[in-house]
């Protein structure tokens, strides 16, 4: 009879001289093979890889309650994939410690094991350095407060938050993994630094300096630009916000200025007839989480204004229809009258840049890009006075449809369009 010889460890998962507390313990077997050993090492290796996934499990666990990830449903979903593709590279420090051959069934058995704290003190260095990173951005957002530059008080903190969240993958890998959790050396979670935001939003207040219910004429700039000051409130001090970006807007288009040291920032654009409560100038800060960049609103200001119709008509004319009515659509947006009387003609060409034919399953396909450029001619000197170029693309199924398709995407900047007709005279 004969009597299989199964090492201790193999049925146990346990060996005296490697306690589980301090290694992760793997085993692998392999029948009578040429290549035996090889393949019960690799098991065994594959063993160890297998418990830190299951340990990773658990730890997500933990860490999402913990930081409260799955308020976010982006926030919660990158993380779980980051997460479990931590073991996607190869884990080292696996060591092969012990083998065995049955000589009477010719199994091969093979023990491996991996030092949890020699395994997380990359980890660990990652870690440190990574959370004093975010103690640092919020120190120096603390600074940048002081000084006026909320900016970049804003942008620390969401950067700091952004860190966290790319820590933490690691981190969940580094609880998994070794003998004791991992302890940041700063007390910051994702909660706080979004309180932290919060509070600095809820601080600014916008002034109207002026510019606001001013009289201009169509066609020309306002005579007053729209003014505003931004002030930080700290402990009850009066800050100019620095080097903050303010957005303008006027209908759909909006004009980006940042504050001087004082906290000014003014905007003269070419008037237009007032839409709905007219400009309304607010804050802007790149990256912010929609939930946050609600707050901007409620700072925000709005300046009125009344017009006075414009001493120049325009009559429209171009080769294409959809062009003609694009551009009249336009100019009455913008308050001007047209009148085919008019001595000045606003008149619309296409230029066909290239042309490329492209075979498909459903036939051919005619890529095309044009130039549209709108023109204004003094009709009765006979002169052109000004254009604009705008460039677009279309694909069809004939050189026409592409054409008439790269039309439709074309947009008229109302204000570039207003600055070229201010030159008529």
């Amino acid at each position: 009879m004969v009597f299989s010889q199964t090492p201790q460890w193999f049925s146990t998962h346990n060996h005296s001289q490697y306690p589980k507390e301090l290694y992760i313990i793997g085993v692998g077997s392999s029948d009578g093979t040429a290549k035996g050993m090889e393949i019960a090492k690799r098991k065994a290796q594959a063993d160890i890889a297998s418990q830190i996934r299951v340990l990773i499990q658990a730890e997500m666990k933990n860490t999402t309650e913990s930081f409260r990830l799955n308020a976010d449903e982006n926030i919660y979903s990158d993380f779980k994939s980051k997460a479990q593709s931590v073991l996607n590279e190869e884990i080292l420090g696996i060591e092969i410690v012990e083998t065995f051959l049955d000589e009477q069934t010719h199994t091969s058995y093979a023990l491996t094991v991996l030092d949890r704290q020699k395994y997380c003190n990359t980890l660990s260095a990652l870690l440190i350095e990574g959370w004093n990173k975010i103690a640092k951005l919020d120190s120096t957002a603390s600074q940048f407060m002081e000084e006026g530059k909320i900016s970049f008080a804003v942008q620390n903190l969401v950067t700091a938050k952004q860190t966290i969240f790319s820590l933490l993958p690691t981190q969940t890998l580094y609880n998994a993994v070794a003998p004791s959790l991992f302890i940041p050396p700063t007390i910051h979670t994702p909660t706080s630094l979004t309180l932290s935001i919060q509070k600095i939003l809820s601080s600014i207040t916008i002034e109207k300096v002026d510019g606001d219910k001013q009289k201009a004429k169509i066609g020309k700039q306002f005579p007053t630009p729209f003014t505003v000051k931004v002030l930080f409130h700290n402990d009850g001090k009066k800050i100019p916000c620095v080097n903050t970006v303010m957005v303008f807007e006027m209908g759909n288009e909006k004009h980006d200025v940042a504050t001087d040291e004082q906290g000014i920032a003014s905007y003269a654009p070419f008037v237009r007839p007032m839409k709905g409560k007219g400009m309304r100038v607010k804050l802007y800060f790149p990256k912010l989480e929609q939930e946050l960049g609600t707050l901007l609103l409620f700072s925000a200001q709005y300046f009125s204004w009344k017009t006075v119709p414009p001493d120049i008509q325009f009559s429209v004319k171009s080769e294409n229809p959809k062009l003609t009515k694009l551009i009249s659509s336009t100019l009455t947006e913008m308050g001007y009258p047209i009148s085919k009387k008019s001595s000045f003609l606003l008149t619309a060409i296409t230029e066909n840049i290239s042309t490329k034919k492209i075979e498909g399953m459903g036939g051919t396909l005619y890529f095309i890009n044009i130039d549209v450029i709108i023109k204004i001619i003094n009709i009765s000197a006979e002169n052109e006075i000004s254009s604009l170029r705008y460039a677009s693309q279309g694909v069809g199924k004939s050189e026409n449809e592409a054409i008439e398709k790269a039309i439709q995407k074309i947009k008229i900047n109302s204000e570039e369009l207003a600055e070229m007709l201010s030159t008529v005279e």
